[in-house]
């Protein structure tokens, strides 16, 4: 039986048998930070070319170290789009 309320393979018995929360990862703080990096006028500070800001200037390595750090990984790489 199909169930729109969890999850089921081919048509197997879903294990999650309620509706998934809503929820945001951002927070008033979140909102702050990007105001401040805004302000700045210096987003990420790459030079595509070898030297200290080949990965980024200090905002972007600073993004990355805490994403690294909050989901305990040894390496994180931000990209954009």
């Amino acid at each position: 039986m199909h169930s729109d309320n969890g999850l089921a393979l081919l048509g197997g018995n879903p294990v999650i048998k309620s509706k998934f929360q809503k929820f945001s990862t951002i927070d008033d703080s979140d909102g702050l930070e990007v105001n401040r990096v805004i302000k700045s006028r210096v987003l990420s500070e790459f030079i595509g070319s070898d030297g200290e800001y080949f990965l980024g200037g200090k905002e972007v390595r600073h993004f990355e170290n805490n994403f690294r750090e909050f989901f305990g990984v040894e390496h994180a790489i931000s990209v954009n789009s």
